[in-house]
């Protein structure tokens, strides 16, 4: 695993998917994708490419997550750092849910700063917080942390004006 060598077997899997997919052969690739796609899933940070993901909609990618979710317990707790533990964390919501990103941020004790600080992100950089788009977003985490209850916007672009521009679906905050 951490010789690189389950990565390497992951990307010859897609690569012979991605093969037969251009012999048509269909059945095959989506046997080569969900082969990597088993594998993937207990790697932290990687997942199917995006133009073979369509192969693998129906996989059922929970497959080993009890044990996962068991072993997360024992692993936070021997590591010392807080933004490792929050990575951590992250990593594995982000596995449970199948988002595609996530952050988690923290608020100053001090009653006046508003700002939040960000601990931990996956796919979310801080260019993409910078942008206008993020503001809806932004408002929404503030909004989670200030009443303390959980927020949850399915955003339908075509018929939302303000969410034309976004390639977010769909969101959720929840305080800690």
């Amino acid at each position: 695993k951490e010789s690189g060598a389950q990565i390497e077997l992951a990307q010859t899997k897609e690569a012979l998917g991605r093969y037969f997919i251009e012999l048509n052969n269909n059945k095959k690739a989506k046997e080569y994708v969900e082969a990597a796609a088993k594998i993937f899933q207990n790697l932290d940070g990687h997942s199917v490419s995006d133009d073979l993901k369509h192969l693998i909609k129906d996989f059922n990618f929970k497959e080993g997550i009890v044990e996962e979710i068991l072993s997360f317990g024992h692993e936070v707790v021997e590591i010392q750092d807080i933004k490792k533990v929050a990575q951590r964390i992250l990593s594995t919501v982000i596995k449970i849910t199948e988002a595609e990103r996530g952050a988690i941020f923290v608020f100053p004790d001090e009653p006046e700063k508003q700002e939040a600080e960000i601990l931990a992100a996956k796919n979310l950089t801080m260019e993409d917080m910078e942008k206008p788009d993020f503001d809806i977003s932004y408002k929404m985490i503030i909004e989670a942390a200030k009443a303390g209850e959980i927020k949850l916007d399915n955003l339908d672009s075509s018929k939302n004006e303000p969410f034309k521009t976004e390639s977010i679906k769909s969101r959720i905050c929840i305080p800690l």
